[in-house]
């Protein structure tokens, strides 16, 4: 990719004005930077497109909170001599698809938040930021534990270097540290099944399953509208104007 990141004596031509560096693993798209011409990378399809992944991983934890209370509901009867066990083994194939279903959507919500967050670090070092990572930017939403930290350190730093404000951004980490959380601790209470004592145990931990589920459920609704503004906020930032943000 060629960018332009500087201009000389505006009487001269356009072609001698433009100071050119080169990327060759970026495609070009023209968006004037203040003060100058520049090619700036668009981030608005690749936002857009994350925070689709977000909504659809928040679908995918309501599916799953969904078919645990039901899994709950289920094998409540089962004790209770309503239903048999052909429909508690259903109940549990639903909740396994659901789970499989969750990871496969937050896979893919992490790829798009690290190619966008890649995007942003690439165009706040076109604008003079300094000490940026973009390869932090892009993978460290899909390790465990960095996730909470690596990705939004490096974007916070691409909005501090062209002093730009992206209030919402602290919040967005707080909210997604506690859905992250949550999840986790959805997905693990599985584990005080197998340390059940009896079937009324059993069944308070399924019931606490649904409840964890639900909560994570309402957690993400909230993060993703924190994600929405926080997202806007940073490319508006970096971008400096509305054309390629």
């Amino acid at each position: 990719m060629r960018m332009i990141t500087g201009v000389a004596n505006p009487s001269e031509s356009l072609g001698n004005r433009l100071v050119v560096l080169y990327d060759p693993t970026m495609e070009p798209v023209l968006s004037p930077a203040p003060d100058a011409f520049g090619f700036l990378l668009r981030t608005r399809p690749l936002r857009r497109l994350t925070l689709a992944s977000f909504a659809l991983a928040t679908a995918s934890m309501a599916a799953l909170a969904v078919s645990a209370v039901l899994r709950f509901r289920v094998s409540n009867d089962y004790s209770h001599f309503v239903v048999g066990f052909d429909e508690v083994h259903r109940s549990d194939d639903r909740f396994t698809t659901a789970l499989y279903a969750m990871y496969v959507c937050h896979l893919a919500a992490a790829l798009c938040v690290g190619a966008w967050a890649r995007r942003v670090v690439v165009n706040a070092s076109a604008v003079g930021a300094r000490g940026l990572n973009a390869r932090s930017a892009m993978f460290g939403w899909c390790v465990p534990f960095l996730w909470f930290r690596v990705g939004f350190h490096e974007l916070t730093k691409a909005v501090q270097q062209v002093e730009g404000e992206a209030p919402s951004l602290g919040r967005w980490q707080v909210g997604f540290a506690i859905q992250t959380s949550l999840a986790a601790a959805t997905v693990l209470s599985s584990s005080l099944f197998r340390q059940a004592g009896g079937i009324d145990d059993l069944i308070n931990a399924l019931r606490l399953q649904g409840v964890l589920g639900i909560i994570t459920m309402g957690c993400m609704v909230v993060t993703l509208v924190l994600a929405s503004l926080a997202m806007t906020e940073v490319s508006r930032a970096v971008t400096y104007h509305d054309g390629a943000h």
